[in-house]
């Protein structure tokens, strides 16, 4: 009983069952380290941070204002 489990566990998708966009993302991210994960996350939040500092510099035409920056940002999975 335990082997049925260990084998079913440790099966992967080949490149034939991918079906979705999806299902080839989840694979990639399940091989990625955690340090790797980290790294993509930071460069990603550096370089949004730095799009919306440019972004904040411009002026609005007359009437118009920003939207205040929610505290947290969404964690997406």
């Amino acid at each position: 009983m335990e082997d049925m489990l260990t084998i079913n566990s440790s099966v992967k998708k080949s490149d034939t069952e991918l079906k979705t966009l999806g299902d080839l993302a989840n694979r990639n991210r399940d091989k990625m380290s955690e340090d790797h994960k980290k790294a993509l996350d930071a460069k990603h939040t550096a370089y949004q941070d730095a799009k919306l500092k440019d972004e904040l510099t411009k002026e609005l035409p007359k009437g118009m204002s920003r939207i205040a920056k929610p505290k947290y940002k969404p964690k997406w999975s």
